[in-house]
């Protein structure tokens, strides 16, 4: 069990959680005695990580499914709290990227990058704060965006930041919604952590015969003031503070951990 954040007795939703930053998220939850629940579109990510948590002696399932469709998060919630008799945390993570100049980009993929990273936080978001009303939970919604949702990064990176930034809106007017049943929203705002999605990114943006390792750091150079990647762990930290009673009175934040690429 997490030395800094019980939350034993509480039941969590990971959309995502199968791999990378999700599953990070969803297993600290789980060492601070939360019982965990995963969504994710590969199966086989799902039930690897759902064993694990079941593992650290906490309750777990797992729902192989989209979050673009407006009842997947709807069933997720359904099921573990049929099994647990609580829901208290929803961990909107699921998201996708595609990389494409600004007016080449086909208005399907525009529209694939909104679908996934803005309305499957909408269903997430929605689901989750009509359960938490109707058990009169004074639960914790956490959106992750991006540094991207801050500041347009421009070239192949534009669409993306678009649909961050509208986390970032969502998250703020979720916020104010949740205020009047005691529901809390924040969102998360990593900077380069070198998940599959920004092993995705490296394919587009290295030349052939390019180094993997040199195009990361000048990214790493171009965008984060500290010159240096940021981890899974890191967000996960942040997760649990907003979950525990740390997070009572945090709500309508979009924190930064991005090694100080955004100073607000």
């Amino acid at each position: 069990m997490s030395a800094i954040i019980d939350l034993s007795g509480k039941t969590a939703v990971v959309t995502g959680g199968g791999r990378g930053l999700g599953a990070c998220m969803a297993l600290e939850l789980a060492k601070a005695g939360a019982d965990v629940w995963i969504g994710d579109i590969i199966e086989e990510n799902a039930a690897n990580m759902s064993k694990q948590i079941k593992d650290v002696g906490v309750k777990s399932g797992y729902l192989v499914g989209d979050v673009v469709e407006e009842n997947t998060t709807k069933i997720l919630i359904d099921e573990a709290y049929k099994k647990t008799g609580r829901f208290d945390i929803m961990i909107s993570n699921a998201g996708y990227i595609i990389l494409d100049d600004f007016l080449e980009m086909p208005e399907q993929d525009i529209r694939k990058l909104l679908d996934i990273n803005l309305m499957g936080s909408v269903h997430a978001d929605r689901n989750a704060m009509k359960k938490m009303i109707e058990t009169n939970t004074k639960g914790r919604i956490i959106n992750v965006s991006s540094i991207a949702g801050r500041t347009n990064m421009g070239g192949p990176f534009s669409w993306y930041c678009v649909s961050k930034a509208a986390v970032v809106s969502l998250t703020q007017g979720a916020a104010i919604y949740g205020s009047k049943y005691g529901i809390n929203v924040n969102a998360i705002m990593p900077g380069i952590i070198r998940t599959d999605m920004w092993e995705k990114i490296l394919d587009y943006l290295t030349p052939e015969g390019g180094n993997r390792d040199e195009v990361f750091q000048a990214n790493l150079d171009n965008f984060i003031l500290k010159k240096t990647e940021q981890y899974p762990i890191d967000m996960a930290w942040l997760a649990l503070y907003f979950c525990g009673p740390s997070g009572d009175n945090v709500t309508g934040q979009c924190v930064h951990v991005d090694g100080g690429s955004v100073m607000a």
